[in-house]
């Protein structure tokens, strides 16, 4: 599928998955911007946003920043996250409490950020890469009663189409699909 024209930011864009999205994205035809608390992700973007997704009003510039540079946004790919130091029983609350910070509650803060802009583009996703390899890293392939369902939904959909409603583009990215 060719992304010519469309304009992605992808967050966590200076490691792991993030960088080989945002070129992935790039090799496609679409103009990247990627955001991260690394100086410069590897490769050559449309925009490079120095920050994080730890405070409110620092996602708001950065997601500003990033629809000024890239004349809009079409897709948004909300990688960035850390993983736990430890596992479960070794981990203090305040190292959960920063884990699901960054990774809950930054996610909710880009994409919160990036949702009028997502609204203005005929042709708007969110993808959520960090969804499924977190579980499977935190729970295994042991997975909790009623977990298969909402995992196999997931799997393979990490892209959903921004609705109409806050809460229904909840649903659909929680689900995988629009349904």
């Amino acid at each position: 599928m060719r992304s010519q024209s469309l304009a992605a930011l992808v967050t966590g864009g200076a490691s792991g998955i993030g960088p080989a999205t945002a070129r992935l994205l790039t090799d496609e035809g679409a103009r990247v911007a990627v955001l991260d608390v690394a100086a410069q992700a590897p490769g050559e973007f449309a925009a490079h946003l120095n920050g994080g997704i730890s405070d409110d009003a620092s996602v708001v510039a950065a997601v500003r920043d990033a629809v000024r540079a890239l004349g809009g946004l079409d897709v948004l790919v909300d990688n960035a996250g850390i993983g736990a130091q430890d596992d479960v029983e070794d981990n203090s609350d305040e190292e959960w409490h920063r884990v699901l910070d960054m990774n809950v509650v930054g996610m909710v803060r880009v994409t919160r950020a990036a949702l009028p802009a997502l609204r203005a583009s005929a042709h708007a996703a969110i993808a959520e890469p960090r969804i499924e390899a977190e579980l499977v890293h935190h729970v295994g392939e042991q997975l909790l009663p009623g977990q298969e369902q909402s995992i196999g939904a997931h799997r393979g959909r990490g892209v959903a189409p921004v609705a109409a409603t806050d809460r229904s583009h909840s649903r659909a990215a929680a689900s995988g699909s629009m349904a």
